[in-house]
């Protein structure tokens, strides 16, 4: 992916990129899979990382069907974003106050991987034009701790709700909140 460029949330058809899983498996060690009562950042029990991948494939779960990073998906994605390289995925879900936004998914054995470049830059890019054009945030999740990447740095906001606010030009600034209500509250004004 270019720097200015970001993931195209409404690509998720599976349009054809060429690209396949392979080997990687990451997806089945960082996602929760309710179906499977698999908690996040553990591998699934019906996965063989690097040795085949998903055994109950032909029946694994709606929850992996329909999942799909968006390295697969995404010709706007550059090589570099390919999970098992990159050690983190892109998808898109929502936040805790139901808006859309964009995830970076990190595995937490290389908690550091997403403040690496050519990373580290381009989710800044990202952040930016994702606020300026789509009012969409963009957050990396580390194991248990969630970051709300800012054009010019990331909020940590583990256990917070919170919302951005432009304070300049291309210049935004998170307000955190213990909870929904607050936080509700805030953005209502």
């Amino acid at each position: 992916m270019t720097a200015a460029a970001s993931p195209d949330p409404a690509n998720t058809t599976g349009a054809a990129t060429g690209r396949v899983c392979g080997t990687c498996s990451l997806c089945c060690k960082l996602l929760p899979i309710r179906e499977l009562e698999k908690p996040e950042n553990t591998w699934c029990v019906h996965c063989r990382p690097a040795a085949g991948g998903c055994t109950i494939y032909a029946d694994r779960p709606h929850s992996c069907r329909e999942f799909a990073c968006h390295w697969l998906i995404s010709k706007n994605l550059g090589d570099e974003w390919a999970p098992a390289k990159a050690r983190m995925f892109v998808h898109y879900n929502h936040d805790p106050l139901g808006n859309v936004g964009l995830y970076v998914i990190v595995d937490p054995s290389r908690p550091d991987a997403w403040r690496r470049e050519p990373y580290w830059s381009q989710l800044k890019v990202w952040a930016l034009n994702n606020l300026r054009g789509r009012k969409m945030r963009t957050y990396i999740n580390v194991g248990p701790r969630t970051f709300l990447m800012l054009p010019h740095d990331a909020v940590e906001t583990t256990g917070k709700f919170h919302m951005v606010v432009p304070v300049g030009p291309d210049r935004f600034e998170a307000r955190c909140y213990d909870t929904r209500e607050e936080a509700m509250r805030a953005q209502g004004r």
